[in-house]
């Protein structure tokens, strides 16, 4: 019935009155509303076809099906039946039987092959699987992102055995995330992105070959939702020591989790790469064992309520690229030892109660890109580096030093040693680095013509200067003309006298200037 010009919606009970259906080709019609359930009552289905129509809903519950093929991705739209079929043949035996036919534009499954019916029309395939034997269920790879979907996940998806990648993601999914029953084979699992409750449960520890997990931006809960409870650890994180190839955890903007990071998380697997829970209500300490994740090179914590100090246990050859504290309540000063992290990229400890004097040290961080202080109580002046070894800072792009007790004039050596803010598209044009190629993929906060502004990424060129709300004085530096790429500086409410330098006038990518609230006087500078 494909190609004809039917619409409106299909019956609900259409499945218990179809016993006998194997093929059912809806495509290419103006079908609207839900897809029904009695579908999966139809236990001779072996085509479903229901591609470029507007269904819209939840997902049936095709857990009953025992046999589903999984792994490659190919579009009936582009090849039509007859060809997917030849399709599918090419598929199994370049994919070794593991097929699954999905396309990214519908909100529903198109094609479901039972294995029993594929090996009577391939029987070669039969004999090539039956020699490695046949599990029950081979349904390897399930990407069903960005689909509008609603409603809650299917019970019986996380009873798949063979399921390797899961992604539901960029949907509007509710409820709970089922119990992980028999996963033994899932390696990636993406659900960010959602509108999921309750506790992320602990059963994923049966899940023990997860390598990637995404789990931001829904509404999870810590067990009993009580802040008033100092102790409570995050269980969900605890049961995460049993999956030893974990190597991406984002559980970000999840901010009714509240709990306390367990010591645990120093048992994580050791090629852990990336732990980003930002936003999750996450009080207490940091744990010092945190530093026995040598392979970790993203840790983002921002936005929470941590207390106590920055730990000091970075090794020597610690692999750490990004480091974002920024918006907690940590004390005491920050550990030199993060000078054991060479690859370091990014630091932002902003907005937090961190204290003493500048910290000349991280001028040794050749790689530095972006360096955050702001809000804080450091004082003292920040004083010129004195090593003739190596020049400070020669690659940072956003230096953020602002609302501090610093004092004495602006720092004119660092200014003057600022190549990442010169020539930008010059240097950069055909640069890469194992970290980001046109952008850093991280979130910061930066104040911009006075508002302040969240950044998902920061690209090369993107370069800041921000000393506001200090108490420097004398005159702005000539040399701060030589940053022509320089895009946002600010300068204001401190005590700078004099005149505002002409040199400024070569800054040509300048977009935001702020030099209010100084002694300054003259001509703004063209």
């Amino acid at each position: 019935m494909s190609y004809n010009d039917f619409s409106g919606t299909l019956p609900l009970d259409m499945g218990n009155s179809l016993p006998n259906l194997e093929r059912l080709l809806l495509s290419h019609r103006r079908l609207s509303g839900q897809i029904p359930s009695s579908i999966t009552n139809a236990s001779k289905l072996i085509i479903l076809d229901m591609s470029a129509n507007s269904f819209s809903g939840s997902i049936p519950d095709f857990g009953r099906v025992h046999f589903f093929i999984g792994g490659l991705r190919v579009s009936a739209r582009k090849y039509g039946i007859l060809k997917l079929v030849e399709a599918l043949r090419k598929g199994v035996e370049e994919h070794h039987g593991f097929i699954f036919i999905f396309d990214s534009f519908i909100n529903v499954f198109k094609i479901f092959y039972t294995l029993s019916k594929l090996f009577k029309l391939f029987p070669n395939i039969l004999r090539i699987r039956e020699s490695k034997g046949v599990p029950t269920e081979i349904f390897q790879d399930l990407n069903i992102a960005n689909a509008s979907l609603t409603g809650d996940i299917p019970s019986s998806i996380f009873n798949m055995s063979s399921l390797t990648y899961l992604s539901f993601s960029l949907n509007s999914l509710s409820g709970t995330i089922p119990t992980f029953r028999n996963l033994p084979k899932l390696e990636k699992l993406y659900l960010y992105n959602n509108n999921l409750t309750g506790e992320t449960p602990t059963s994923i520890t049966n899940a023990s070959q997860l390598d990637d997990i995404y789990l931001s931006s829904n509404s999870f809960t810590s067990p009993v939702p009580d802040f008033d409870s100092p102790n409570q650890e995050f269980r969900f994180l605890s049961s995460l020591s049993n999956c030893r190839n974990l190597t991406f955890l984002d559980i970000s903007n999840n901010p009714m989790m509240n709990g306390i990071l367990p010591a645990s998380v120093g048992n994580f697997s050791t090629s852990l790469s990336t732990l980003a829970a930002s936003n999750c209500s996450i009080r207490g300490i940091i744990p010092h064992e945190i530093g026995n994740l040598r392979h970790l090179e993203v840790l983002d914590l921002s936005k929470n309520q941590i207390t106590g100090f920055i730990p000091t246990t970075f090794q020597m050859g610690c692999n750490l690229m990004s480091l974002n504290l920024n918006v907690n309540k940590l004390e005491g000063s920050l550990p030199q030892s993060i000078c054991n992290c060479h690859t370091l990229q990014v630091l932002d400890i902003g907005n937090n109660r961190i204290h003493g004097t500048f910290p000349v040290w991280t001028g040794n961080l050749s790689d530095l890109r972006v360096l955050i202080l702001t809000s804080n109580n450091f004082s003292g002046t920040i004083s010129s580096h004195t090593s003739k070894a190596m020049l400070p800072f020669p690659n940072l792009q956003v230096f953020d030093v602002s609302h501090h007790e610093f004092a004495g004039n602006l720092p004119h050596e660092y200014l003057r040693n600022f190549k990442g803010m010169v020539d930008v598209q010059k240097n950069h044009r055909g640069h890469r680095s194992p970290f980001y190629t046109d952008s850093l993929t991280i979130t910061v906060t930066l104040t911009v013509k006075g508002i302040d502004r969240e950044y998902k990424r920061i690209l090369k060129t993107m370069t800041t200067i921000d000393m506001s709300s200090y108490r420097f004085s004398g005159s702005i530096p000539n040399i701060i003309g030589n940053l022509n790429s320089l895009i946002y500086l600010n300068l204001s409410h401190n005590c700078l006298i004099g005149g505002i330098p002409a040199s400024l006038g070569n800054v040509t990518e300048l977009e935001s200037l702020d030099l209010s609230s100084n002694q300054l006087e003259g001509e703004i500078p063209t």
